[in-house]
This record gives structure tokens, C-alpha cells and sequence, in this order.
């Protein structure tokens, strides 16, 4: 009787144990469930926050391409201004040459245009620096 009787000590301690790791399990799977829930509402904004980053990147690089557009535009308009400029002072230049009596208006108005600063050409160098720094 003793044999059994510790045999059924053991089951029933054991009993007992397993009863108590449940209850532990149990509020473990609650807290886990909660930070599950908690976890879906994250990825849920994490989605959406996505979305709208990708619309507003689609919207900045059609922007972008708008500005690049009007902006070698402007260039190419600014070009065609000075050579008409650069025309206007060669001719200004010629008139004058033709109605001074000594060529001393000649020689002000070509070293006029020797000091002025030489002009840089605008365009592909710096459409190609916005072009990679938009990229």
C-alpha cells in the first residue's frame, strides 16, 4: 500500500504542477495576444504611413521633372537673350564706330567688351548635378 499510495502522491503533486503551469501559460498567452493585437495596429499605420510616402514621392519626382522642364527652358530662353544682347551691343558698337570721327568710341566699346566677365554656358552640367542629386 505504501507503493501506491506514493505512487498517487506523485500523480496528484504532479497533478497539481501541471494545473499551476497552466494557469502560468494562460497569462502568458493573454499578454501575447494583447502585444498581437498592439502589433497589428503598428503595421496597420506602418501600411498606411507607407502608402502615403510612396504618393508623395511619386508627386515630388513628377514636380521635380516639372521644374527641370521649365527651368531649361528659362535656360535655353536666357541663351537666345544674350546673343540677341550680344548681337544688339555688336551693333551698338558698329553704329558707333561709323559716326566717331577719330575711331576713339571704337576703341571704348571694344575694350567694353573685352572687360566684361567671360559668359559661363549653362545647361547640361547643371541639369546632370540635379538630375543625380534627385535620384
Amino acid at each position: 500500500m505504501t507503493v501506491s499510495l506514493a505512487a498517487e502522491l506523485i500523480v496528484g503533486i504532479l497533478l497539481v504542477l501541471t494545473i499551476a503551469y497552466c494557469f502560468v501559460l494562460n497569462r502568458r498567452l493573454k499578454i501575447f495576444r494583447a502585444d498581437e493585437e498592439m502589433m497589428r495596429d503598428v503595421i496597420a499605420d506602418l501600411l498606411q504611413a507607407t502608402a502615403r510616402a510612396e504618393h508623395a514621392i511619386h508627386t515630388l519626382k513628377a514636380t521635380a521633372e516639372d521644374c527641370e522642364d521649365t527651368l531649361s527652358m528659362r535656360i535655353k530662353t536666357g541663351d537666345a537673350l544674350i546673343r540677341r544682347l550680344e548681337a544688339h551691343v555688336r551693333d551698338g558698337h558698329a553704329v558707333l564706330a561709323q559716326h566717331a570721327p577719330d575711331g576713339h568710341a571704337q576703341e571704348q566699346g571694344a575694350a567694353a567688351v573685352q572687360d566684361a566677365p567671360p559668359r559661363r554656358p549653362v545647361g547640361g552640367s547643371a541639369l546632370e548635378a540635379i538630375r543625380s542629386r534627385a535620384a
